[in-house]
This record gives structure tokens, C-alpha cells and sequence, in this order.
């Protein structure tokens, strides 16, 4: 579940939304540009794959800096996967509004869409919490 998560997050504006928008700021280079970022991205996973195999646990990239190095390099690599994590999300609100505005709804303001959208997934996953916790505990 967790792979599909991060698939579905790379398949909004990675695939559907910037292929235009780098097209457009940089033409035909933008095809070495996606080349050399799924380089990375091979080499990231690769680095993700070996630290899951040697330490077991969840937490991802928190895990991995708290057990190898110094707590303040712990910290800070918490507070960024955070701060990221947040920046990302709001990224995908405002992509997801353009796309509402540009297919759909073409006079609706896109923050006042964006805000709409943020309350109803909000209102979901905070459904979804209260059905875990009584799950949980009961």
C-alpha cells in the first residue's frame, strides 16, 4: 500500500501536470531532464531498498537517520521529510484545482477551490482516524 501511495503522488504532477509546464520553460531538453531525474530516482530507491534490508523498521528516512547518525541530523531530517511532505501536498491541491478550472469548471477561483478540496480530504481523514482508533481499541 505504501508504493501505491507514493506512486499515485508521483503520477498527478509528474506525469500528468509538468510534462507540460517543462516543455513549455525549456523545450526538447525537458526529455534528458525526466531521464536524468528517473537516474536519481533508480539510485534513491536503490539507497531506500539496502536500508530496508539492514534496518527493518518503519519510519522510512527518520529511521535510517536515527540509527546511523547523530540525533541533530535525526531532527533535521525529520523536520524535512515534514516541511516536504507538507510543500508536496499543497502542490497537488493547486495542481488539482488547475485541472478542476482548466476541464470543468473554467470560471471557479482556483484557492477558494484548493481551500474546498483541502476540507473534504481533511473531513475524510479525520473519519478515517476516529474508525481506526476504534478499531484499535476495542
Amino acid at each position: 500500500m505504501a508504493v501505491m501511495i507514493g506512486i499515485g503522488a508521483m503520477m498527478g504532477p509528474g506525469i500528468f501536470t509538468l510534462p507540460g509546464e517543462l516543455a513549455h520553460m525549456v523545450g526538447p531538453l525537458g526529455i534528458f531532464v525526466y531521464l536524468v531525474m528517473g537516474l536519481i530516482t533508480v539510485f534513491t530507491a536503490l539507497n531506500y531498498s539496502e536500508l530496508g534490508a539492514a534496518i527493518p523498521l518503519a519510519g522510512g528516512g527518520y529511521s535510517f537517520t536515527s540509527r546511523t547518525l547523530p540525533k541533530s541530523v535525526a531532527f533535521f531530517t525529520g523536520w524535512f521529510f515534514w516541511i516536504g511532505n507538507t510543500l508536496a501536498c499543497s502542490m497537488y491541491v493547486i495542481i488539482f484545482a488547475l485541472t478542476i478550472r482548466a476541464y470543468f469548471w473554467p470560471d471557479v477561483s482556483v484557492p477558494l477551490l484548493a481551500l474546498l478540496t483541502t476540507l473534504v480530504f481533511t473531513a475524510v481523514n479525520f473519519r478515517g482516524i476516529s474508525e481506526s482508533i476504534k478499531v484499535i481499541t476495542s
